[in-house]
């Protein structure tokens, strides 16, 4: 998720490396958003509720499916 409009709120590593999260927030629209990588393979989670954030960024995989 990159694009001129969407900062970086927080960063974490995991695992070695293997796994990094970021916390994203659309200074546009205000959206928030987790970008998850794991082994290469990235997912985003999209968050509708802003209250969700940090949880949703220590824990990401709890709130994917």
């Amino acid at each position: 998720m990159t694009g001129k409009n969407w900062r970086e709120l927080d960063y974490r590593q995991a695992e070695g490396g293997r796994l990094r999260v970021r916390l994203l927030w659309n200074e546009r629209s205000h959206n928030l958003a987790v970008q998850v990588t794991d082994r290469g393979v990235e997912r985003v989670l999209a968050l509708r509720d802003p209250a969700l954030a940090r949880n949703a960024f220590m824990h990401p995989f709890a709130y994917m499916r």
